[in-house]
């Protein structure tokens, strides 16, 4: 099940987060959220945010792309180091793909957090994300156009190699880029404090967002 977010070329679009409180009403009977007949066990905050946590991968933003992938090799050379004719090797190929940023809300740590107030005692929560996550990559090709020399065309059993090869470069590009992460964590954040915001019994608690830390491409490949 996802949750979903759009983004179009990396512009994010206004959310909407009304389904905040029906998420609420998913998660919680109605008398817990909204009051009526007092429960007969008063209920722990940490307990009551854990309820309402979706079981489910959130996608926050959705970057969609369009590519060009090129595959080019000169002519291969005589022993006299003159081209031969009809062995080179050039291949276009137009994807498009949608890469979905977002967090597994398994992942999510609820913790609680004593503070006083004039000699009172009160909770406050602390709510810690998982780092955003690439959660899917759909890639699907648009076109290929193969001008290769007919000493150099692939055989059809290249082909799915190649494209593989072709969607894990459109892949490490997106995770290269900060704004996109950045842009994730917006949505996702602003998402649950809507969603949190919603519920009438946490209505005097303290929350406090964390989000645990995006370790950097180049390091994840050391």
């Amino acid at each position: 099940m996802f949750i979903t977010y759009k983004i179009v070329k990396k512009l994010l679009l206004p959310a909407v987060l009304v389904i905040a409180a029906v998420l609420a009403v998913q998660f919680l009977p109605l008398r817990q959220l909204f009051g009526g007949a007092a429960p007969v066990q008063e209920i722990n905050v940490s307990t009551l945010a854990r309820q309402i946590l979706p079981a489910a991968e959130f996608v926050s933003l959705h970057y969609k792309y369009s590519e060009l992938f090129e595959d080019r090799a000169e002519n291969l050379r005589n022993i006299w180091n003159l081209p031969i004719p009809q062995t080179g090797r050039e291949i276009w190929v137009i994807a498009d793909g949608t890469v979905k940023f977002g967090i597994n809300c398994r992942n999510i740590k609820i913790d609680t957090a004593s503070y006083y107030e004039d000699s009172t005692r009160y909770e406050s929560l602390i709510v810690t994300f998982p780092p955003i996550q690439i959660i899917s990559h759909e890639f699907d090709i648009r076109r290929i156009r193969d001008m290769s020399g007919v000493f150099r065309k692939p055989k059809p059993e290249e082909y799915p190699e190649m494209l593989k090869r072709y969607k894990a470069e459109a892949e490490l590009k997106a995770r290269r880029d900060r704004e996109l992460y950045s842009q994730a964590r917006m949505t996702t954040q602003a998402f649950f404090e809507q969603l949190f915001n919603a519920i009438p019994a946490l209505s005097n608690t303290k929350i406090e967002f964390r989000w645990g830390v995006t370790v950097p491409v180049e390091e994840k490949r050391g």
